[in-house]
């Protein structure tokens, strides 16, 4: 199997791949979008309210909360139940800088 390289030329020796799926570990605004708009999509139905009620019930819920986690969990929806819809999502791949060359080779 052929060796993986770096833009640069450098071989890479990958040990271990991490997802940081809800955006602790790792800024990156793109990724921030596409879980927000998840999100609100998947609350706002569970909920059966408009996007921008939603918004602003998830953004009020945070800053009480502190983490996702809790907000969903104060909504009465499982954390399990929505990182299965997350997870089924990233399935309509997507990858983001950074990442797009070590995918593509």
């Amino acid at each position: 199997m052929p060796q993986k390289r770096s833009p640069e030329g450098n071989v890479l020796h990958v040990r271990c791949v991490l997802f940081d799926l809800d955006g602790t570990l790792y800024e990156s605004p793109e990724y921030s979008d596409r879980l927000e708009t998840e999100i609100v999509s998947f609350v706002s139905e569970r909920l059966a309210l408009d996007e921008s009620e939603t918004k602003e019930l998830l953004n009020q819920r945070r800053k009480q909360l502190g983490t996702l986690t809790r907000t969903i969990q104060s909504l009465g929806i499982d954390r399990n139940v929505f990182l299965m819809r997350w997870r089924r999502g990233l399935s309509r791949a997507f990858t983001f800088t950074g990442i797009r060359w070590f995918a593509a080779s």
